[in-house]
């Protein structure tokens, strides 16, 4: 270059560098943009009251989706069922099916049998 700039391969131009200070993305995500689950959480954890049976009630908006979805499940709705079920399934512990359980009193009594046989050989 005609200043005497050495200008290549992981060297861009003075004039094409970032200032001091300056961000590579100036208009990036603003500070205390909170993500979308932090927001549900806020709405869900709201409170909400409505009549029922004429009585006035008061419920957050959680409890009154999932009553409303439990609700839908027992008058029939398919796809209200099976995101209750998933939902249980998914929170639900887990346990030894009846075919684990057969498996493992399979090895007890080739374990049982194994130290009969030893007990009775020696």
């Amino acid at each position: 270059m005609a200043d005497g700039e050495d200008v290549g391969y992981k060297r861009p131009p003075r004039r094409s560098q970032f200032k001091p200070g300056q961000s590579g993305n100036p208009s990036g995500k603003a500070k205390g943009l909170r993500s979308m689950t932090a927001e549900l959480r806020d709405i869900l954890g709201e409170e909400i009251t409505f009549a029922a049976d004429g009585a006035v009630k008061t419920m957050s908006k959680q409890r009154a989706l999932a009553s409303s979805l439990v609700t839908a499940a027992i008058e029939g709705d398919l796809r209200a069922t099976a995101i209750v079920m998933a939902h249980l399934n998914r929170d639900a512990p887990k346990t030894e099916t009846a075919e684990e359980e057969t498996d493992f009193s399979a090895v007890e009594a080739h374990q049982r049998r194994r130290t009969k046989n030893k007990t009775s050989q020696s």
